[in-house]
């Protein structure tokens, strides 16, 4: 996997963490984006790929500029990687669907910041 840059205007960079041996855009479609030296990781991916996208992400991004991840799939297997996420980096801020929040804790990382999204929207 390798971390390929989407978007850059002074400060602001965004990109996309794909698989590059299959020239496609892995399941979770990973995203970092970085403002003024912090950054969000969008949809983290399952356990399974985190040392795939770990790797691609320090490439352009150190972990301990994660200021926040959203998970905005429905399917909580989205963010199954938390855990080790918050071991890099427990002050990261996790925003996801209220609804999930119980279901993403049983992977682990019972100490992390959650911001449960409301299904109306938040502010």
């Amino acid at each position: 996997m390798k971390a390929t840059s989407v978007f850059e205007a002074g400060n602001h960079r965004w990109w996309i963490i794909y698989d590059q041996n299959e020239d496609r855009v892995i399941d979770s479609n990973v995203y970092v984006m970085e403002s003024n030296e912090q950054s969000i990781l969008l949809d983290p991916g399952g356990f399974e790929i985190f040392p795939q996208v770990f790797a691609a992400m320090v490439e352009v991004v150190q972990p301990s500029t994660l200021q926040a991840a959203f998970v905005s799939h429905q399917d909580p297997d989205i963010a199954s990687s938390l855990p080790l996420w918050n071991a890099c980096n427990s002050n990261i801020q996790w925003h996801m669907p209220k609804l999930w929040e119980g279901f993403i804790r049983h992977y682990g990382a019972l100490d992390a910041n959650f911001v449960g999204i409301p299904d109306e929207g938040g502010g």
